[in-house]
């Protein structure tokens, strides 16, 4: 089918792929042929489309798999951080407790000990 297209002059070869690909029963003729200064364009853009898409695919499934990721580690983060901030309640109190009986100075018990 290409051999006999490809005898006819560059004007007449898009107008004859277009008619027998309209006879194949191609409704979009042209989405199939492009023309560019009178040279015939193999047809790959859909092609090169579908691979855009796919690339464009895999590259959101890696993005969601890093924010799942990153979802469980900020978790994780957030489960230790209130943690640390419990210890750090604890060791403030604590720490006043200290200081407040370190400004009192030593006391003396019943039994007459020194208590700090």
């Amino acid at each position: 089918m290409l051999a006999h297209v490809e005898r006819l002059p560059e004007r007449h070869a898009a107008a004859s792929i277009r008619a027998l690909l309209d006879k194949a029963g191609y409704a979009h003729a042209s989405e199939l042929c492009q023309m560019s200064e009178g040279m015939l364009k193999p047809a790959f853009g859909h092609d090169q489309a579908r691979r855009s898409r796919m690339r464009k695919q895999a590259e959101c499934e890696e993005l969601a798999a890093m924010v799942a990721q990153l979802s469980a580690e900020k978790a994780s983060l957030a489960a230790e951080n209130h943690g640390l901030r419990l210890v750090n309640t604890r060791l403030q109190a604590e720490n006043s407790a200290l200081q407040q009986l370190k400004l009192q100075g030593p006391t003396t018990g019943q039994d007459g000990a020194i208590t700090a």
